[in-house]
């Protein structure tokens, strides 16, 4: 899709450099620029999909990198557990403001008992994106 935003990125990982962390013939991971927790990031096909019942093979594929860049967040962020979140199709909040219409997963790292996430969680710094891209990048950690 032209006006999609993870297809942007898709093709051009330039315009997510505190963000990009790794990419596979399929897929790509990335911090969230809006992390609910420290380290939160999404893992997106590189082809669009509005809804998982069109993604066939790669949903698995997918879900399985979700779960192995969880245990990834788990070893090195010291996160306790991890959530995962899938955003099935483009919806609407009340303010007008809407979701990406790409699918996409994101994994939340948890760092304590009854650690409460934000709804509406800020924009990151930039320094703090790149700390994060700093301990998550290297040769045992994020991989494809």
């Amino acid at each position: 899709m032209s006006n999609c935003i993870f297809c942007s990125f898709s093709k051009d990982k330039k315009l997510i450099p505190d963000q990009f962390l790794s990419e596979d013939r399929d897929s790509f991971v990335m911090l969230s620029l809006n992390p609910q927790t420290e380290g939160h990031l999404l893992v997106i096909p590189k082809r669009h999909f509005s809804k998982l019942s069109e993604m066939e093979d790669l949903a698995g594929l997918l879900f399985n990198k979700a779960i192995t860049q969880g245990e990834i967040l788990k070893k090195n962020l010291k996160a306790k557990a991890f959530v995962i979140k899938v955003n099935n199709e483009l919806y609407k909040l009340e303010s007008g403001k809407g979701h990406v219409g790409h699918i996409h997963i994101h994994v939340i790292p948890r760092y304590k008992a009854g650690e409460v996430l934000a709804d509406i969680p800020e924009k990151a710094p930039v320094t703090v994106l790149k700390s994060v891209q700093g301990r998550l990048l290297g040769s045992d950690r994020i991989k494809p």
